[in-house]
């Protein structure tokens, strides 16, 4: 490979003398970082994408797919042992760099099934981050009714726990009325506010939870909280926030009954 200039400056090495792809890698994948990944529009990802792609698509899939089964870094003698937090970040750069068909040659999964199994990487991640221990393969085949359960019984204290719960539950359909309830109440304490404005718009599809006692709080809740903490001049952010509220707002479905006067 021929490493394009200036490169060197844009993405930081921990390692000394000349950067190579390897150890750019090293820093943008997050070796040494063991947060697992919730943004698929990361910039350190963005980062190595932009920079691959000035390499042939081939070279790029022989560099990154290794990462994936490995145990420890591939790219050096004395790397760390690699998590499903690595693989995850590593199969989303494959995901932007590569077209489906390599995907599929190189992945042995179908092209059909590839954005679901990046979905699989990120949640066994997540739960890596709370150490419970998962393969792909394990959560595949796994009860997903039960796990979430499970993972609702011994981690609902834990924030992130209480966000994963609420993806899963999403993901695979999960409407369990008494956990929904306990559920919105702990994604307001913890104040996921963006969060759980994507969780309203999902869960207005399933008039089994309308009934429920804490979902017309939390559509107040949420409605209101943007415009009680809003100050002017608005920052781009608060705009943000309040336009993503008028359309919320819409989609409530018992807007009338809200009061919000």
């Amino acid at each position: 490979m021929k490493y394009r200039k200036g490169t060197n400056a844009d993405l930081p090495c921990r390692r000394q003398g000349k950067p190579g792809a390897d150890s750019r890698l090293d820093w943008t994948l997050g070796i040494g970082n063991h947060e697992c990944i919730s943004n698929i529009e990361d910039p350190d990802l963005m980062r190595v994408v932009y920079m691959l792609q000035s390499f042939p698509m081939d070279d790029a899939v022989r560099l990154l797919n290794p990462i994936l089964s490995a145990e420890t870094w591939p790219l050096s003698t004395s790397g760390p042992r690699l998590t499903f937090c690595h693989r995850t970040r590593a199969l989303l750069c494959l995901v932007r760099l590569a077209d489906s068909a390599t995907l599929e040659a190189e992945l042995q999964i179908p092209r059909n099934k590839i954005q679901y199994y990046l979905k699989c990487y990120i949640f066994v991640s997540q739960l890596e981050a709370l150490n419970i221990p998962y393969t792909v393969q394990s959560f595949l085949s796994s009860p997903k009714e039960g796990l979430v359960k499970g993972l609702w019984k011994n981690h609902s204290h834990e924030p992130q726990a209480v966000r994963l719960v609420a993806d899963l539950c999403l993901e695979y359909r999960v409407y369990d009325p008494q956990l929904w309830n306990s559920l919105l109440q702990k994604l307001l304490g913890f104040n996921f506010i963006s969060h759980l404005q994507k969780v309203l718009e999902a869960v207005v599809a399933v008039p089994a939870l309308w009934e429920i006692s804490s979902f017309s709080r939390t559509w107040r809740s949420m409605i209101l909280a943007p415009f009680v903490s809003a100050s002017v001049p608005l920052s781009p952010d608060q705009q943000a926030t309040l336009y993503r509220t008028f359309v919320l707002l819409l989609k409530c479905p018992f807007l009338l009954n809200l009061n919000l006067i």
